[in-house]
C-alpha cells in the first residue's frame, strides 16, 4: 500500500496523505510513505501523499509545517498525535506510529518490495491524517466523496511526479461502503473503495472526513489504504482506527 524508495541504504517512503515513520527503534524517520506508489508532495492538497526506518533525523524532506511545536509533549505510545488538527490515531498491535509531511499523524504496518517497482518498498496497510484544504466541498460527506478518487490514485495508481507505478496503476474500482460515522464525538463520513491494480495485490482505500474536535472551523481527512491480501491487516482494523480516533488536548494528550 505504501511506496518507499530505497537508495544508498536509506529507505524513503511516500504514502497516501504523507507520513514520516518514527523509525525502527531509532532516532526518528524521514521521507514519505504511501499506499501504492510514492506519493506527491502535500504542498498542493488534496494531491498529497508519506514510512521510513533509519533515516538521519526528523529534519528530512517531509517534515511538518514550520509552525509545528519545537518541543514534543510526552505522547501516549499507543497513539499517533496530530496536534495541528487536534486529534490522535490509535496505534494498533503490529502497527507503527509516525507523522505526516503536512504535520498530521500516520500509522502503518509492514513493508515489502512494491510489485510494480521493486526499487520502492510498499506497506500492507496505513492511515494518515491531514487538514481538509483545497476541496470544493465543505461538509464531511462532500469532502469524503471528493477525496476518495484522489486517495485511490495516490495509494495504488500512478505517481506522475516521480514516474513510479508501485502497483502498475488502477484498472477499475467499486464502492464497498459509504456511511455517516461518529468520530471523536463529532459527525463524520466515510467512503470505501476496492481498487483493482495491474500488478500485485489489489487494494482497499477509504477516505474519512470529520470536524476537528478541538480546532474551530477545521475539517480533517484521514486516508486509509490496505492491500487486499492475507498478509495485510483485516478491514476490521479500518473500523478500529476510526473508532479509536480521539481529541487531543493542548498538552498533547488524548482526551
Amino acid at each position: 500500500m505504501a511506496a518507499v524508495s530505497v537508495a544508498a541504504g536509506v529507505v524513503v517512503a511516500a504514502i497516501v496523505g504523507g507520513i514520516v515513520l518514527l523509525g525502527d527503534g531509532g532516532d526518528g524517520g524521514g521521507g514519505n510513505a504511501q499506499t501504492g506508489p510514492a506519493a506527491p508532495s502535500d504542498s498542493a492538497p488534496p494531491d498529497g501523499g508519506d514510512p521510513a526506518p533509519d533515516l538521519p533525523s526528523p529534519d528530512s524532506p517531509s517534515d511538518g509545517p514550520s509552525d509545528a511545536p519545537s518541543a514534543s509533549p510526552s505522547y501516549d505510545p499507543d497513539t499517533a498525535p496530530d496536534p495541528g488538527n487536534g486529534i490522535s490515531l490509535p496505534v494498533l498491535t503490529g502497527w507503527q506510529a509516525g507523522r505526516s509531511s503536512s504535520g498530521g499523524a500516520g500509522v502503518t504496518t509492514s513493508r515489502y518490495p512494491c510489485p510494480g517497482d521493486p526499487a520502492t518498498e510498499c506497506v500492507r496497510g496505513g492511515a494518515f491524517s491531514r487538514t481538509a484544504e483545497g476541496y470544493k466541498a465543505t461538509s464531511a460527506k462532500g469532502i469524503a466523496k471528493e477525496d476518495i478518487a484522489q486517495n485511490a490514485e495516490e495509494s495504488y495508481g500512478t505517481d506522475e511526479e516521480n514516474d513510479r507505478k508501485a502497483y502498475g496503476g488502477i484498472t477499475s474500482h467499486k464502492e464497498l461502503k459509504e456511511s455517516a460515522v461518529e468520530v471523536a464525538g463529532g459527525k463524520g463520513y466515510l467512503v470505501r473503495w476496492k481498487v483493482v491494480t495491474k500488478k500485485g495485490d489489489d487494494g482497499v482505500v477509504q477516505s474519512l472526513a470529520f470536524p476537528s474536535p478541538t480546532v474551530p472551523d477545521t475539517m480533517v481527512v484521514v486516508r486509509f489504504g490496505f492491500d487486499d491480501s492475507d498478509k495485510a491487516p483485516p478491514l476490521s482494523d479500518m473500523d478500529k482506527i476510526v473508532k479509536g480516533i480521539e481529541a487531543l488536548t493542548g498538552d498533547g494528550r488524548s482526551i
